[in-house]
């Protein structure tokens, strides 16, 4: 929902996590502010895995240190920005350690998580997540704190993204990435 500062986040809106024949600095996500206000991505954390979120090492803390204005994107990852990721405009470049997982077997999840690294744990709720790959066997939670039966999107071709549709989480997968274009939802 859009709205002040107590109810309104930010979103993940397209994520690439399989570029080229070694996905290793060619990743990336962006996040868009739906909200009426700027909103300090300090107070948030990325994080991601397959079998629980703070598989990629406690949380991913990736120092987001950036206001974010209302309906604008961040982009972090790479820090590569080449055809393969869709050469992208990188607000934070940084390599994603470990990489996100590719999703072939087992689905995997990102999720935004409201607090510094250390404040997530195994039983934080994100604000945000997208469940994606051919199913959701690890339980994965989605941001109402439930694990949905399946995953909330399949994979893309290689070299393409997952992007959300529209505020509700309905994702979608683009064999074109749109790594500097900014959702209006």
């Amino acid at each position: 929902s859009t709205g002040g500062a107590a109810d309104c986040h930010p979103v993940l809106a397209e994520v690439v996590y399989n570029p080229g024949n070694d996905p290793d600095e060619l990743q990336w996500v962006k996040l868009y502010n739906p909200c009426n206000v700027a909103k300090d991505l300090t107070l948030y954390t990325l994080a991601y895995g397959g079998t629980f979120y703070t598989e990629g090492g406690r949380a991913k803390g990736l120092d987001m240190a950036a206001i974010l204005q209302q309906g604008t994107c961040y982009l972090v990852g790479g820090p590569t920005s080449s055809v393969l990721n869709g050469d992208p405009t990188l607000d934070l470049p940084e390599d994603f350690m470990p990489s996100l997982n590719t999703a072939e077997t087992v689905g995997n999840a990102i999720g935004l998580f409201e607090g510094v690294e250390n404040e997530i744990d195994g039983n934080s709720i994100p604000v945000d997540a997208v469940i994606y790959g051919p199913n959701n066997d690890s339980d994965l939670i989605d941001a109402t704190g439930v694990a949905p039966t399946n995953a909330m999107v399949a994979n893309p071709p290689q070299n393409g993204a997952i992007r959300r549709m529209q505020l509700d989480p309905v994702w979608t997968t683009s064999v074109t990435p749109t790594p500097n274009v900014c959702p209006t939802f």
